[in-house]
């Protein structure tokens, strides 16, 4: 319980720290999540710890500060949560965000990794990625427009990001099309 109390302080203090922190754990458990539900499938014993290890870097270093940042400018341009005004925000989130935050992901990810060609799983995975966002985030965005306050938009997304993650580790773990050398 101290433990607890203790975070919701760094949290409270610095909230991007906190986020960062709460991105760590979610990126990483969405994809030891998914690596769990699929293993019965694949019949893959071994978790990858290295791949959850890759998905918490990126999640905490880039996504966390983007969106953290994101959310505080779009409250600041856009004011309020009336119906009209929700609707511009999920657009926004939409038509800005979402873009950028799927080059971030397949971008850091394949600088974390390694890859020469940083862009080929972006090409090939990033249209079906924003599709499936588009119709995700936008029923986690109209809660989260309408009822949530500021502070604790990027914590909420957060959470939905962990379902999200395992979504994006299911993608990001399909064998790529095209063969890129690490």
């Amino acid at each position: 319980m101290n433990s607890l109390r203790a975070i919701g302080k760094v949290y409270k203090r610095h909230p991007l720290v906190g986020n960062m922190l709460l991105y760590v754990g979610l990126y990483g458990a969405g994809d030891i999540s998914r690596q769990i539900i699929l293993r019965e499938k694949t019949q893959d014993s071994k978790l990858d710890f290295k791949s959850a290890a890759r998905m918490s870097t990126v999640g905490s270093l880039l996504i966390a500060p983007f969106n953290y940042n994101f959310y505080r400018i779009l409250d600041k341009v856009v004011l309020g949560s009336g119906a009209r005004i929700v609707f511009t925000k999920i657009v926004c989130d939409q038509v800005f965000s979402t873009p950028i935050a799927i080059c971030i992901f397949y971008i850091g990810i394949a600088i974390v990794e390694r890859r020469k060609d940083l862009f080929s799983e972006l090409k090939e995975k990033g249209l079906q990625t924003y599709a499936t966002g588009a119709v995700y985030w936008s029923c986690v965005q109209t809660f989260n427009f309408a009822l949530l306050p500021t502070h604790l938009r990027a914590p909420y997304v957060g959470f939905c990001a962990f379902f999200w993650c395992n979504i994006l580790s299911y993608f990001k773990s399909r064998r790529s099309q095209r063969r890129d050398t690490t």
